[in-house]
């Protein structure tokens, strides 16, 4: 039977006996048992209503210290203010844990006060704590209430979140290697090139080896040789494959597009602050003649070189190219110009290099002849940036120059549109490969002979790469630039499986004058100070096939890759000669001061 006592819902105890116990004793009073009976369930029903009376309150609405919560039979009770000095220590075991009988679930006790279902996996671990045990119970539910309502607001956010994710991304998961900016440990991009590098010279040595055995070799050792080449080869290119894949889920690569960029756009705004001073006419110039006499490339180095001595100098660069070779109007009819604001020097009063601080213009000659050398030439780079430099990229002194050229180089919209319209009147499909074939000029003086083969070998090694990664290609594509017209025939005519592309007219109109600075092997910057590379390893010197000795952390001069897995140079320590195998050094990083990097 239920009756009501304010807004409080409660049940009227109903008291049940043990067969053969009466309730009342014959002159029809209370039997004594009885009667303790029914006091002590007054007092404990007193006591409830006395604990329990109270509005009812939603959790958040207030703050926890002043906050009525609810209690597991519709009843609530208020919390007062808990602090540490109210809350010491309980003994051991005050709170526990067990399995209500007409529960599915595990419920709480607290002194036997019951706590919502909810609560099981945290009266587990919560602070044994002296809390009176009318108001035990009640704290726990008021921390759970405040956590449950914190936990629907995350839900909240988080489903809004997903929503926007989804729509910026059009529903595709995103990739973890997109998500983690964290940067690599400092030498972990150092050890992953050099680990590629290493597959890549170990395979030169095999293969230069093995052919020098196969050209020897006849009938069945011939065979023997070639299949043991060629397994190495396939071995090799896996093993670069799979290294391939590591990067690319190694969680850097956002961080690698990012720092790159970065960096560039640091060199971008070195330049740009240099190039465009608040005040033309009392800044301090360099002026550069564009007209040297050689080549595009060259001439492109020379402009480079004036843009690498403006920056270490702390001067703008006023490159003077009308009547240039290439375009009568001059460079910016082609590129655009180095700078917004200031193209010509102040007055006619220019200097020779060397001269003094003070002097507002000063003319640069040609890097051949300049005297004394300043340690900014290449292959030196900002010290300020070096490190960056040197985790990002394997070759820093070619990243440096390529930021400079990309610099000089931003064309002209007419040129661009022209280069875009070109790209695609080729009927070029992706993925393709491109040679540059040196005949006319260059055999004889500045290179030696190459045949077709040799590049095409390049060529061949990245479609099989390509095609174990990613599968077969329909048909694999080459595009051919010569100054020799017979070298796209000729290709033709020995590999009928590859789809040659090319201009034979260019290559007919070439001009044998053009051109002017090339190396074989490794890159080379027209008058560049000595390339130089480290020893990482010990190696002893063997007359016999030429070797030179070295010790980790000797400097070595080098002047070409044999791609054999050896190449040549010069000890800088004891001055001795030879060859030396290239995995035992890495790229000499010349950093230099250059200001405000």
């Amino acid at each position: 039977m239920k009756t009501l006592h304010g807004s409080i819902a409660y049940e009227k105890s109903v008291l049940f006996f043990p067969a053969g116990h009466e309730a009342r004793t014959a002159d029809g009073m209370l039997s004594p048992s009885v009667t303790r009976l029914v006091i002590t369930a007054l007092i404990v029903w007193l006591i409830i209503v006395i604990l329990l009376s109270g509005p009812f309150l939603r959790p958040g609405e207030l703050p926890e210290d002043q906050v009525w919560l609810r209690s597991m039979d519709d009843v609530a009770m208020p919390v007062p203010p808990l602090t540490a000095s109210t809350l010491p220590q309980a003994p051991a075991g005050w709170f526990t844990r067990h399995l209500h009988p007409s529960s599915t679930g595990v419920i709480c006790m607290a002194n036997g006060f019951s706590c919502p279902k909810i609560m099981a996996n945290i009266c587990g671990w919560w602070p044994s704590l002296d809390v009176p045990p009318r108001l035990a119970g009640v704290y726990v539910i008021a921390r759970l209430n405040r956590a449950i309502d914190e936990l629907e607001g995350v839900k909240r956010s988080n489903a809004q979140l997903r929503l926007f994710v989804e729509a910026l991304t059009k529903g595709k998961p995103i990739q973890a290697s997109t998500v983690c900016l964290t940067a690599p440990p400092t030498d972990y991009e150092v050890y992953r090139r050099k680990a590629e590098d290493d597959i890549r010279e170990l395979w030169f040595f095999a293969r230069a080896q093995l052919n020098k055995m196969i050209n020897k070799a006849k009938g069945a050792d011939k065979v023997t040789l070639k299949f043991i080449r060629d397994g190495i080869y396939e071995r090799q290119m896996s093993a670069l494959i799979n290294m391939e894949a590591m990067r690319s889920r190694d969680g850097y690569e956002e961080w690698r597009a990012k720092e790159s960029q970065a960096l560039s756009q640091a060199v971008r705004d070195r330049i740009r602050a240099l190039q465009n001073p608040t005040d033309c006419a009392t800044a301090k110039k360099i002026l550069c003649n564009l007209n040297k006499g050689c080549g595009y490339g060259c001439q492109i180095h020379h402009a480079a070189y004036c843009l690498v001595m403006s920056i270490s100098m702390k001067r703008t660069l006023v490159l003077k190219s009308k009547g240039w070779r290439y375009n009568k109007r001059g460079f910016e009819d082609v590129f655009l110009p180095v700078s917004n604001s200031c193209l010509t020097t102040s007055d006619d009063h220019v200097l020779k290099y060397p001269a003094p601080d003070d002097v507002l213009d000063i003319e640069l000659p040609v890097i051949d002849s300049i005297n004394p050398k300043p340690i900014q030439l290449p292959l030196a780079l900002p010290k300020g940036l070096a490190q960056r430099v040197k985790q990002l990229h394997g070759n820093p002194a070619l990243w440096w120059i390529s930021q400079l050229v990309s610099f000089l180089q931003r064309p002209q919209k007419k040129i661009k549109n022209f280069l875009e319209q070109v790209e695609n009147s080729t009927g070029l499909k992706r993925p393709y490969v491109g040679i540059h074939v040196r005949r006319t000029d260059k055999i004889g003086s500045e290179a030696s002979y190459h045949s077709i083969e040799e590049y095409m070998s390049w060529a061949i090694e990245f479609f099989d790469r390509h095609e174990m990664a990613r599968g077969p290609l329909d048909r694999r594509r080459v595009y051919i630039a010569s100054d020799d017209a017979s070298v796209l025939r000729d290709a033709r005519s020995q590999f009928p499986d590859y789809e040659f592309f090319g201009d034979a007219k260019i290559a007919a109109s070439a001009s044998v004058t053009s051109r002017f600075h090339s190396l074989d092997d490794i890159f080379y910057y027209g008058g560049q100070k000595d390339h130089n590379v480290v020893a990482v390893l010990n190696n002893p010197s063997n007359s016999e096939n030429e070797q030179i000795g070295f010790v980790k952390g000797d400097i070595l001069g080098i002047a070409g890759n044999h791609w054999d897995g050896f190449s040549r140079g010069v000890n800088r320590r004891t001055g001795e000669r030879g060859l030396f195998p290239s995995f035992k050094t890495v790229e000499f990083v010349d950093a230099i001061d250059f200001g405000d990097f």
